[in-house]
Order: C-alpha cells, then structure tokens, then sequence
C-alpha cells in the first residue's frame, strides 16, 4: 500500500495546514498504471480523509468554515457513504478530467476504501461530529450554541442519556450535589430549565450536606439533604440517577451507596449515569463499581467509561492544584 508509509500514516496528495484549512503540493506518488492518465484514488481517499479529520476537528473547537444549515444533515449523508457499496458502473466529474471507463483501477478504488475503514477511526468520529448537528431531544439552535454555553453541559449529558437509555422518564434524581448545582434557585434554573423544556419531568437533586438554605423547591425541582441510598428508602425510585462529576474513585462514602444500589434485590430497577472531570477519573469510577458489582459487572454495565460528546469545553480553573489535567465537567461518563 503506496499512500500507507513506513511511519503509520498517510502520505496525502496535498498537505493540509490545520491553522487555515488550506492545502499545499505535497509529495508526489509512483503509479503501478502503464497510464499516465489514470488516476491515484489512494491519494484522492487520504485527501477526502485529512480534509474530514479536518472539518470533524474544526466543528468540535466550534469553528467550522462553514455553517450548517438547519435542515441539513451531514453528519448521516456522511455516514451513510460509508455503507454504500461499490458500483463498478459508476461516473465521476473531476473538472475537465472527467475518468473514463477505461483508466479507472476499481482495485484501488476498492483499497482506497478499505483504506479509510479500515486504517482510521473517521467512522467514529463521525458518529459524535453528528450528535452536533442532529439530535432527538435537543433542538438545534442548543447545538449550534453548546461549544460556548458550559452551562449546557448538564442539560445536554442529561438529554443524550435518555436517548442512549431509550427512556423518556418522569421521574430523575440528581445524586451527589453541593452549592454548585443547588446555590441559588436561578442557579438552578441556568443549569436544568432547559431540560425541562425538552423534556417535562420531575427533578429531585439529593445532596448529603445540602443546608437548609440551598433546600429549594419550585416547579417540579427539590433539593434535598441526606446520603443518598438512606433517602431513596423513604422515596419511590426514579426512572433514572445520575451523578455529576461524582468522584467515586476519591470517595470512600460512595462505596455504601453503590451497594444499596446494585444489591441483587434491586437488580435493573433503574440505570445510573456517572459523569467525571477526566477520562481517567471515569475509568477510576468505573473499577471501584465493578468491585461492588463483582461477577455481575457485565450485566450491570450499560455502556463503559467514555468521552462525553456534552462535556463542557471550559477548563477549571485549578491554580492552588499541583495538576497539568484539563479538568472540565462531565468530560467522560458511563452508565450502569
């Protein structure tokens, strides 16, 4: 494979410049064709596969060169080529020279192919650039505005999770919360209207040294004090729990509640979602649960510690912490 070099990676047709989306002449590659006319299609799919890496990169920073239109779905139109096969009786246009029957190589066309599913990991970064331009719950002006609204982070993990989940509930429980969430009730306003726009449900956010003052009630919201597990005994359970940013991996208090929750008498009464600051935290989350599940981790597991397409982009900012981490809330999540 030419377009595949001794250092792991592709040796494109033009070079891309990530700080302009601009490309420049790049290194030139010997064809095996007696026909001088006939096209490089590995170096046609390393270039269509920079410029997407390109594009897929621009819209996570929030600055894509150009803007997508509401009605338009790219991330499925693009998604979808990927599925399609090949059809050998095929036209293309490439300007004024157009190919022709007789110089199209179908066998690099197809190694070109295989070469974008099978030598790069575009597919899933297409599956999280389309959650940016198309979702069930959340309406597409909150997406075109999420990579500068931290304080959509909440709102949105919360939204993405009923659709993984496939559950529209009624009743949802916010575990593990503080004055972050619960100061004030337009704190509590900024971080969950939105949701309850989207979604219309109940929402009872349980804190276990929630003062009495950050204890507000107002449409459909209550805060509450108590450890967690001690409170749900006196409560119906809810159709879904999640824990923002829990630190369960930091946390011994945790350990008590897990418990209560995964004991086999309540076995799939309700999924949980657990959220971190890092990816590392989360896979940390992730094997203090296993413990308290044991031999039944794999069925408990709903999906493993992974990225959190609704992370927020704004750093904390830990200047008194000895750390080189990005920390942002709710980077990474799984659910149980």
């Amino acid at each position: 494979d030419d377009a595949w070099n001794n250092n792991g990676g592709y040796t494109p047709l033009f070079n891309l410049n990530p700080a302009n989306n601009t490309f420049s002449a790049g290194p030139t590659q010997d064809s095996d064709s007696d026909d001088d006319d006939a096209f490089d299609f590995e170096s046609i799919a390393n270039l269509a596969l920079a410029t997407l890496d390109a594009d897929y990169e621009a819209t996570l920073r929030g600055t894509t060169h150009q803007p997508v239109e509401p009605d338009e779905d790219y991330g499925n139109i693009i998604a979808d080529a990927y599925d399609h096969p090949i059809n050998e009786e095929w036209t293309a246009t490439f300007g004024d020279a157009a190919p022709t029957k007789k110089n199209i190589d179908m066998k690099s066309v197809k190694s070109a192919i295989a070469t974008i599913q099978t030598k790069s990991n575009m597919t899933d970064k297409l599956k999280r650039w389309e959650t940016f331009l198309k979702h069930d719950i959340i309406p597409k002006a909150t997406l075109r505005a999420f990579r500068s609204a931290s304080h959509l982070s909440r709102a949105a993990t919360m939204a993405d999770a009923l659709v993984r989940l496939q559950i529209r509930p009624r009743v949802v429980h916010i575990v593990g919360v503080d004055q972050v969430e619960c100061a004030s009730v337009p704190r509590l306003r900024q971080l969950f209207d939105e949701f309850l726009q989207w979604h219309a449900c109940q929402l009872h956010l349980v804190g276990r040294d929630l003062p009495t003052s950050m204890q507000h009630v107002y449409d459909g919201v209550q805060c509450h004090a108590g450890v967690y597990h001690e409170w749900l005994q006196s409560h119906d359970v809810p159709d879904v729990a999640i824990a923002f940013n829990a630190g369960i991996w930091g946390y011994a208090e945790w350990e008590t509640t897990l418990r209560y929750l995964f004991a086999t008498e309540r076995r799939g009464q309700f999924p949980f979602v657990v959220t971190a600051y890092t990816l590392q935290e989360a896979q940390d989350d992730q094997e203090v649960i296993a413990d308290v599940c044991g031999s039944e981790t794999s069925e408990r597991l709903l999906w493993a510690a992974q990225r959190n397409p609704f992370g927020s982009c704004q750093v904390r900012d830990l200047q008194q912490q000895a750390s080189t981490k990005n920390y942002k809330e709710n980077a990474a999540w799984q659910a149980w």
